[in-house]
This record gives structure tokens, C-alpha cells and sequence, in this order.
């Protein structure tokens, strides 16, 4: 009987994901992007054959709720200097504990690259990110519900990115379109991880 209520769940949550995704498009933010080396300039203190390159990412947003993360870090890790160029076309960025609320208040400040963020979106606009790809990020899952980032230049496994074990509440869900990975149910509708998107992971 409770594998028969998993599986009706499990049904639940299909038919909900093909809903959810109809009425709030998510950026498909690997499908955009457009990540190529800028022009690089020679670093002076190792020599003339040294050369920095920069990458850019470019996401492309519909009027509606999105997911988004970071893997390019550039000058400046404020979210608020990160998303000054579309200011006005967007009214709220926010995770599961914090909010940047332009003209209200900001608690995320500085972008944590291992984690993802919501962000809802008021006029159709596109945001270019340049920089390094971002290292060194430590992807910490807690306890219960969280929000993660792709902290990662290409698409990553799902079960890579998130080794949860096959336990019945530990699930990973696309946070916008709500596609799924349920190992305890042999469901991986997610496939791999986009750089960009975020995803919601509750592990018990």
C-alpha cells in the first residue's frame, strides 16, 4: 500500500510539474547562454604572453518568476551591482532566507555561488554576467529545504551535483518548473543541472 501511495505521489507531482511549467516558464539558462572568451589583455607582471580571459553568460528572461545562479564572478559580488543592468525590469530576488527587495532592503548582499536564488521578473530583458568562472565553491547541503546553485561553467549530472541518498523524503526539484529527482523512486526527470538554474533539494 505505500508503494502504491508513492506512486500516485509520484503521479501527482508529473501532472503538477506540466502544469506549474505552462503557467510559469522558467529560463532554460544553458539553452541561452552565450559563453564565449572576450578580448584578453596581457598581464604585464607575468609577461606578454600572459593573457586573462573572461567569459560572458547571457540569460534571457520572460515577464514571470525564474531560477538563477552564478558561476562567472566578476568585479563585484554584490547582487545588487550584479543585477544593476536590468534594475526596474525585475522586483524581487530572493532564497529561502534571504531577500534583495530594491528600495526596501537587502539581505543577501555579496552572491554565495554555491546556492540559487528566485528572482521575479517585470519586463522581458536579457542579463550578461562576465567574469571567471567562479572555484573553490563547497556545495553544502543542510538539513530540510534548500536552494542550490550550478556553480560550474557546463551542465552537471543531477545525481553528481547532489549525491542524496535513495531516501524516501530526499528529492531535488527544479525550482521553477518543478521537474523532479527522486532516487527512492527511480525518477530523474531533470537529466543534468544547468548552469544558471537552481534547484530545490530537501534531504532528510
Amino acid at each position: 500500500m505505500k508503494k502504491l501511495a508513492l506512486l500516485l505521489i509520484a503521479a501527482v507531482l508529473l501532472m503538477s510539474c506540466t502544469k506549474e511549467a505552462l503557467v510559469q516558464p522558467a529560463t532554460d539558462a544553458y539553452s541561452v547562454q552565450k559563453t564565449q572568451a572576450v578580448q584578453s589583455s596581457p598581464d604585464l607582471t607575468q609577461g606578454a604572453q600572459a593573457y586573462t580571459l573572461e567569459l560572458f553568460h547571457t540569460y534571457t528572461f520572460t515577464e514571470g518568476w525564474h531560477s538563477i545562479s552564478f558561476y562567472l564572478q566578476g568585479e563585484s559580488d554584490a547582487i545588487a551591482e550584479v543585477l544593476a543592468p536590468i534594475d526596474g525590469k525585475f522586483d524581487i530576488v530572493k532564497n529561502l532566507t534571504q531577500v534583495y527587495w530594491p528600495g526596501y532592503g537587502n539581505t543577501i548582499g555579496d552572491i554565495d555561488y554555491s546556492e540559487g536564488y528566485i528572482i521575479h521578473i517585470t519586463q522581458a530583458c536579457e542579463l550578461t554576467v562576465m567574469g571567471e568562472v567562479v572555484t573553490g565553491v563547497v556545495q553544502v547541503i543542510p538539513e530540510g529545504w534548500s536552494i542550490q546553485g550550478v556553480p560550474y561553467a557546463e551542465p552537471q549530472p543531477v545525481e553528481e551535483l547532489f549525491p542524496i541518498e535513495p531516501l524516501e523524503h530526499n528529492i531535488v526539484k527544479e525550482a521553477i518548473t518543478g521537474k523532479i529527482y527522486w532516487p527512492y523512486m527511480n525518477i530523474n526527470q531533470i537529466g543534468n543541472c544547468l548552469p544558471g538554474s537552481a534547484y530545490k533539494v530537501h534531504i532528510d
